[in-house]
């Protein structure tokens, strides 16, 4: 079975399993830390092995 996965698909991701990251960036941590290989980005394989998320934590400009 082939999934035809290319760069840039969206994928949905269960947020309670991304809050200690998200957490770390919010207090100003280094996700360097916590496996990833720059301060505010970091990959991790999804259980099966078979894909392989980035994340990167970006400045929201609030809008008001």
């Amino acid at each position: 079975m082939h999934l035809r996965l290319s760069r840039g698909n969206l994928f949905e991701v269960d947020v309670e399993g991304l809050f200690p990251i998200m957490e770390a960036v919010r207090s100003g941590g280094d996700l360097r830390n916590l496996g990833g290989f720059e301060r505010y980005t970091m990959e991790f394989d999804c259980p099966d092995g078979i894909v392989r998320f980035r994340i990167e934590a970006h400045t929201i400009t609030k809008r008001g």
